[in-house]
């Protein structure tokens, strides 16, 4: 009885010190709080399906979810030319580094909660508004050929290319 006690005290350690690892370890966790995971790789999370079909070849498990893992280990994402509409559900990706989206159909973005962007390409779209001032790693955009009637960057003291 002794012994089942001190292997169960000594799970619940273990479990505990792994949770407390897994909080403080940017690595293992989302930089966003709000981005709750597993993700369901559906239309509601990704409304478009040509972004949703890219999104499910990230799914390496095969299990329908994205898990925290699987969107960690995504620091690129070229979908250009695909005649995509929205890359809504893009923030769950929050490690891309780089995001290849020209030449498509896009008329909104948000990547405010992708923080590790340093190469983003949207030309060739239609958006009417950017905003890039939660990249301050940025340090190529190409956003020609849109709709913008003004963009800031004045935050992204890291941009070489624009």
């Amino acid at each position: 009885m002794e012994k089942l006690r001190t292997k169960t005290i000594g799970w619940r350690i273990h479990a505990i010190f792994f949770l407390l690892l897994c909080m403080g370890c940017p690595s293992l966790q989302a930089q966003d709080p709000s981005l709750v995971y597993p993700v369901p790789i559906s239309e509601i999370y990704f409304p478009d399906e040509t972004f949703r079909t890219w999104v499910q070849e990230q799914d390496k498990d095969d299990d329908g979810n994205l898990s925290l893992a699987e969107c960690r280990i995504v620091t690129s994402c070229n979908i250009a030319s695909k005649g995509i509409r929205s890359i809504e559900g893009i923030e769950y990706f929050y490690a891309l580094e780089d995001l290849d989206c020209s030449n498509n159909e896009i008329e909104k973005i948000d990547i405010s909660k992708n923080i590790d962007l340093v190469c983003v390409d949207v030309s060739d779209n239609q958006l009417k508004s950017l905003s890039v001032f939660q990249n301050e790693k940025l340090e190529v955009l190409d956003c020609s050929n849109n709709q913008l009637k003004s963009l800031s960057v004045f935050q992204n003291e890291k941009l070489e290319v624009l």
